[in-house]
């Protein structure tokens, strides 16, 4: 880690730099198939941190299979609406349920098209979070017992769509 910023050494002088750059004063930002590495998507977390303008990111079709720290962003952005995750190759959503507890600016969450098995960590997180209208979780692989209680959750808490 950096000693002054916090940030990994690793992504600092590399993929940081670029990220920052092309995030800088953009509203939207579309990503899908580029091929982004792990380094890439981990950079992608930190500028979402502290962006202030980012309102509509697509990482869509990238072979993305972790999101820890696009979930950690999610504690902490103020300005992101949409973000689109969909056809990648994530199986863990833990950090994105984590990061929805205290979001309050996320409306539609696309993870359509992955290999989630469990959501629970997002259901926990709709208990709170009064902004997710639109969650797509269309074509994971969730048990009938999974999708039950989403099902449960979206008539009695606020996201309003779920696509399974």
């Amino acid at each position: 880690m950096s000693k002054t910023s916090g940030v990994p050494e690793q992504l600092y002088n590399g993929p940081l730099v670029l990220w920052m750059e092309k995030m800088k004063d953009k509203t939207t930002l579309n990503l899908s198939d580029r091929n982004l590495t792990a380094r890439d998507v981990e950079a992608i977390g930190y500028v979402l941190k502290t962006n202030n303008t980012l309102t509509e990111l697509n990482l869509g079709r990238n072979n993305i299979t972790d999101v820890e720290s696009i979930g950690d962003a999610l504690k902490t952005n103020n300005t992101l609406t949409t973000l689109s995750l969909w056809n990648n190759n994530i199986t863990d959503v833990t950090s994105i349920g984590e990061g929805l507890k205290t979001n309050n600016t996320l409306e539609t969450l696309y993870l359509g098209s992955n290999n989630i098995t469990d959501v629970e960590s997002i259901g926990e997180a709709l208990k709170t979070n009064k902004t997710l209208e639109v969650l797509d979780l269309y074509n994971n692989q969730l048990s009938d017992n999974m999708k039950s209680q989403l099902q449960a959750i979206e008539q009695y808490y606020a996201c309003s769509k779920f696509f399974q």
